[in-house]
């Protein structure tokens, strides 16, 4: 199973019971309180400052309350006609850590969310039925008609971006099982060969909030313990609300339920986690994406 050695560790620090923490518990605890503003690994003289023991990648900018989550969902209409839709939420919170690792809680969320349709003009013809039986998204569909072109909606995105985080900010990209479809289309949008668009620099990780879920077995979110349906978002956030989710498939709503659930005490305590969070790098990586050569 990916990220074994990782689990194994982490799940030794959480099923330590009820002892005192020990000192590379204490340490981490510490750490995570550490109000220094350096938001990098490396200290003003240049030297790296070690990650605590079970903590994520991330971690010194999740401490100096530096990171924020961009929750991100899209929607295409197959191969020919790519992205029809895109919904993007910003998530600004405090991590509180816990004795342990896995007692983390999360305070001061603030959310702000944004969605753009997109006009591929692309001729019917060339649209998916397949994807559009899914969000009834169509290409006579008035929101698509009146929609801007990608070039003019990747710049709004753009703005939008920088004018709801700060400077110093470090973006942790989220998306829901986001391997096997949208980081691809992102791949394919801002990273493929003569791509004419770039990712907002900010975004440096990624966290995939399904990966967690099936990982981390002392998850309550974890089918060993909520006896889920399956991991599709609609399933996780029906279990934390006890609500169906009506509009599943819009980016929109889907994307604002994938925030409901990583802010949700059953995950949050996951989100500064050793094997929670990726480089954006790692993620873009050829390995994923054989269908794209250089």
């Amino acid at each position: 199973m990916e990220g074994a050695t990782d689990e194994d560790e982490d799940e030794a620090v959480e099923e330590g019971g009820q002892s005192d923490p020990s000192d590379s518990e204490i340490a981490a605890n510490n750490a995570i309180n550490n109000t220094s503003t350096n938001t990098s690994n490396d200290d003003p003289e240049g030297e790296s400052i070690p990650i605590p023991s079970g903590r994520s990648i991330a971690h010194h900018h999740i401490a100096d309350n530096k990171a924020v989550i961009l929750s991100l969902d899209i929607e295409t209409a197959g191969e020919y006609v790519g992205i029809v839709q895109l919904s993007c939420e910003i998530v600004r919170f405090t991590l509180v850590p816990g004795r342990k690792v896995n007692n983390d809680t999360i305070a001061n969320v603030t959310r702000v969310s944004t969605n753009w349709y997109i006009n591929p003009n692309v001729d019917a013809k060339y649209w998916s039925e397949k994807h559009m039986e899914v969000h009834n998204i169509r290409p006579t569909d008035i929101r698509i008609v009146e929609a801007d072109d990608m070039s003019i909606v990747w710049r709004q995105f753009e703005m939008w971006v920088d004018q709801n985080t700060n400077p110093d900010d470090t973006i942790i990209l989220a998306a829901w099982n986001g391997g096997t479809c949208d980081l691809k289309w992102m791949w394919r949008l801002t990273q493929a060969p003569n791509s004419q668009y770039h990712l907002p620099p900010k975004i440096k990780y990624y966290i995939d909030p399904y990966r967690v879920i099936k990982h981390y077995t002392t998850c309550k979110l974890n089918m060993k313990h909520s006896k889920l349906e399956a991991y599709e978002v609609g399933s996780v956030w029906k279990h934390i609300t006890g609500q169906n989710l009506n509009g599943a498939h819009d980016s929109l709503v889907d994307t604002k339920a994938q925030t409901d659930i990583i802010i949700h005490p059953h995950f949050a305590s996951y989100i500064n986690r050793t094997f929670t969070v990726q480089t954006i790098e790692e993620m873009f990586q050829k390995k994923f994406y054989p269908d794209y050569k250089n």
